[in-house]
């Protein structure tokens, strides 16, 4: 068994909202390559728990300001 399928994988919509991104900020990373998710015979993507802890591991200059930050 390999470890990705061990490894937890989260819906895209569970992502963005992690990341502060939309998810179609996300396919388009993933149309890109810049980020690694695993597609479901559904055509449904899965991204690993690893891919989220690396994103988050960068300065957040994608994310949105929140009101009180304007």
């Amino acid at each position: 068994m390999s470890v990705e399928k061990l490894e937890p994988h989260y819906k895209p919509s569970e992502v963005a909202y992690f990341l502060g991104v939309t998810t179609e900020t996300l396919r388009r990373w993933e149309k890109l390559g810049l980020l690694k998710a695993r597609r479901l015979p559904s055509g449904h993507i899965r991204i690993p728990k690893s891919e989220v802890e690396r994103l988050l591991s960068y300065p957040p200059r994608w994310r949105n300001k929140t009101k009180s930050q304007k």
